[in-house]
């Protein structure tokens, strides 16, 4: 037997919950004091109920009185847990039969009053004794009388109902054929359907890092950022691919791009330097070229003119990479396996950012995107730590639509063939095989499209038209649409036979 306490302000629900979790067939409730439970008179009624339909044995104990006498009405055991003996539930007190009298039927293990006139109760041992109290006085039976009567008179002239179901045929029109959606388009039905589309593009960079598990024997040069500066004059000066420039302990490295330093700023007679990012790398290959920042480098090319003091270079994060020796060189292999894992990588990292950034309103369909590497290097040489870098681009490009557009499109295919005023009721909308050309930026879909048409029946107008009208009459001017397939007429109470004038209480539904 197991036991489980109840808190205070835990209701029906939870408490059903709590037993019907329980593990044990034979369940204990311990409900406190206050508890929420006994505001309700019939909620341990309903706690027997479930449990029973669960295979639950119940049992209750509890300092609360009131609750114990809850519980025992409801035919649960229950005891005070401070006292040694149980109670038992009035189903084992009461003798095992239905008390009647004229008036009033009392149900074994209950106190539950049923009859047309109260009675008072007294349980003397297996007995339950009815004292009938005063007959009333004959002026409340008039005033009931009377009440009857005027709700009665109010019903009749004030409560009419009436309820008109109606079901419209079905037309139903299907769509297998191809679709375009096309960027700059309009909108055309005129032979294939053509809707407007929407290209997006994306690109995304990536820099990985890759164990290399090859090796050999390696010379590379360091290699980083110079910033040029223009002290000179406010022409701009070109400096070519190869460039030297030279550390103040007497280290050459070159430009390994052409530059052009943009010319410098007079300002009151005064130069306002000028400068330029650029890529540079050692004249030689070693570990001896990687260096920290370097304020001023100079240009050995400048040296015995004017140019020597006007122009200079800065390392601001100085040159790494310098080796020569044996290293950790990526194999073919690896480079492969490198190639794949930041080609997934990109995808998915694009694929992601275009679920973030199209609008939620537009349809992207299978095979309307394209994925596309730009670029990519690879590192030749491995870090301090055995890796080797993999630097790579790609694009996504994607033609979306607006698949509202799609529908409104084979909508007015089907309404400018259709033969009356018609409404679509529901569809099913299915895409088949696509292409996509990115070249025109066209989209051509393959539509699977199964649609059901009702007549565009205004239930305002028939309304106005059936009020104030009796049954049979609503039933001949139902034959005369031809769009309904099927009717029901409710009028209410029983006794009515024609519907209300008034249209809040007429109602037509159409389905």
């Amino acid at each position: 037997m197991e036991k489980i306490y109840i808190n205070k302000r835990d209701s029906v629900p939870a408490v059903i919950h709590k037993i019907l979790k329980c593990g044990d067939d034979e369940v204990v409730i311990y409900v406190p004091k206050e508890s929420k439970l006994k505001e309700g008179g019939d909620d341990f009624h309903l706690i027997v109920r479930e449990a029973r339909s669960a295979g639950k044995k119940l049992a209750l104990e509890s300092v609360d009185e009131n609750i114990i006498e809850l519980a025992l009405s409801a035919g649960i055991e229950a005891r005070n847990p401070f006292f040694k003996e149980s109670r038992k539930p009035l189903a084992d007190i009461i003798p095992k039969k239905i008390l009647e009298t004229k008036h009033v039927k009392v149900e074994e293990g209950g106190r539950e009053i049923r009859g047309g006139e109260r009675f008072k109760f007294k349980i003397k041992g297996p007995r339950v004794m009815a004292e009938k109290p005063p007959r009333r006085r004959i002026f409340f039976k008039i005033l009931i009388l009377g009440t009857i009567v005027g709700l009665a008179l109010l019903a009749f002239f004030y409560l009419p109902r009436a309820e008109i179901n109606l079901t419209l045929k079905r037309t139903e029109w299907k769509f297998n054929d191809e679709a375009l959606a096309a960027v700059n388009s309009e909108p055309s039905v005129a032979g294939k359907i053509i809707i407007p589309a929407q290209l997006f593009k994306l690109e995304k960079n990536l820099v990985l890092d890759f164990p290399a598990s090859g090796e050999k024997y390696v010379q590379q040069k360091a290699s980083g950022k110079i910033t040029v500066y223009n002290a000179y004059s406010s022409l701009s000066q070109l400096l070519i691919k190869t460039t030297r420039f030279m550390t103040p302990d007497g280290k050459l490295f070159r430009l390994a791009e052409n530059a052009t330093v943009p010319g410098a700023k007079v300002v009151d007679g005064k130069i306002i330097p000028s400068s330029i990012e650029a890529k540079i790398e050692a004249d030689k290959p070693g570990a001896e070229y990687n260096t920290g920042p370097v304020s001023r480098l100079v240009l050995p090319g400048f040296q015995g003119t004017p140019k020597y003091k006007g122009f200079y270079g800065e390392f601001k994060e100085g040159l790494k990479g310098g080796f020569a020796g044996k290293a950790k060189v990526p194999t073919e292999t690896d480079i492969a396996s490198a190639k794949d894992k930041a080609r997934k990588e990109l995808e998915d990292s694009l694929e992601l950012e275009s679920l973030n950034k199209l609008p939620a309103n537009l349809k992207v369909v299978d095979k309307a995107s394209e994925f596309k590497i730009l670029s990519q290097q690879i590192g030749a040489v491995s870090d301090e730590k055995g890796n080797f870098k993999v630097t790579m681009s790609a694009e996504k490009k994607i033609l979306a639509f607006k698949e509202s557009d799609l529908i409104g499109a084979l909508m007015s295919k089907f309404t400018e063939n259709a033969a009356g005023d018609f409404k679509m009721k529901d569809y099913e909308l299915k895409y088949g095989e696509n292409r996509s050309d990115f070249k025109t930026n066209r989209l051509h879909l393959t539509i699977g499209f199964e649609s059901k048409w009702v007549d565009a029946f205004k239930p305002e107008e028939f309304k106005s038209r059936v009020a104030g009208k009796k049954e049979s009459e609503i039933k001949s001017l139902i034959l005369t649409f031809p769009a309904i397939e099927k009717a029901e007429i409710k009028l209410w109470p029983f006794w009515v036979k024609t519907a209300p004038r008034d249209a809040k209480r007429l109602r037509v539904v159409v389905d």
